[in-house]
């Protein structure tokens, strides 16, 4: 987000917890299997410089979001165990125009 904003991002973030501090930035959890998989997504106009985010968006509201001249996107961060001394983070991103 900074490349694209220009803006650098303060590395003191807000206090909150994981769900909060998406919230605040336009994304919102979708799903979650803890220390498995997370779900997330946003809406917005993503060609725009500031990515035209929709702030305030729910998880409820997320699946029937259709608004002309925006996208959608969700996607998932997925460990996998292989051994005892290493896990696979694998990710799927899906976009909806």
């Amino acid at each position: 987000m900074t490349i694209r904003t220009g803006k650098r991002l303060p590395r003191n973030r807000a206090p909150g917890d994981l769900a909060q501090r998406l919230q605040g930035t336009g994304f919102v959890i979708l799903d979650e299997v803890p220390g498995e998989e997370l779900v997330i997504g946003v809406a917005g106009k993503f060609w725009r410089p500031d990515g035209g985010r929709c702030m305030g968006l729910t998880a409820d509201d997320f699946a029937g979001f259709s608004r002309p001249g925006y996208a959608k996107v969700a996607w998932n961060f997925k460990l996998r165990a292989e051994s005892p001394e290493r896990t696979v983070l694998s990710t799927e991103t899906r976009v909806k125009c």
